[in-house]
């Protein structure tokens, strides 16, 4: 008798996503070169204040990408080649 181990695997159904291309990316892109402006990069050399930058630097563009992005649903549409068009031809089928 053999024994074929199976674990139990985690398919992602979502995904958080900024459209290439579209507004939310250029405001995305914007609101991230602003914020990085506004870090205080003085005195790196100090691992302390390093670490801070580091997290403050990943908190805003973890805040920014919030903000921009929209969650969608991972379908067998979801490649980019599928469109409304596609939609429409699907339907000429049914």
């Amino acid at each position: 008798m053999i024994t074929i181990p199976i674990i139990e695997e985690y398919i992602q159904t979502k995904k958080q996503i900024i459209v290439k291309n579209s507004e939310e990316e250029r405001i995305f892109v914007k609101e991230l070169i602003e914020a990085i402006k506004d870090i205080d990069t003085n005195d790196l050399s100090n691992v302390d204040h390093l670490d801070k930058v580091v997290l403050d630097f990943t908190s805003l563009i973890e805040r920014i990408w919030v903000k921009n992005s929209k969650i969608i649903n991972i379908t067998k549409h979801s490649k980019s080649w599928y469109n409304i068009n596609c939609s429409r031809d699907l339907e000429k089928y049914r």
